[in-house]
């Protein structure tokens, strides 16, 4: 329940936030969304991390 009422009021305020980025941003940059600001969008885009095979290298020792 706390959790909705937090993200209702970020999407309030990431909207302002990007009005306000928009109206002052130059003529070539992107247009700024909602996402750009929204903390809980930013948490919810999955990123994978980059895994170099000396990583896994190193693990594979560790439980040999």
């Amino acid at each position: 329940m706390s959790e909705a009422k937090q993200r209702d009021q970020w999407d309030h305020t990431s909207d302002l936030l990007a009005l306000l980025a928009n109206c002052h941003k130059s003529e070539e940059t992107e247009p700024f969304s909602r996402s750009s600001f929204h903390p809980f969008h930013q948490s919810d885009a999955k990123q994978e991390p980059d895994i170099e095979t000396d990583d896994i290298t190193i693990l594979k020792s560790l439980y040999q």
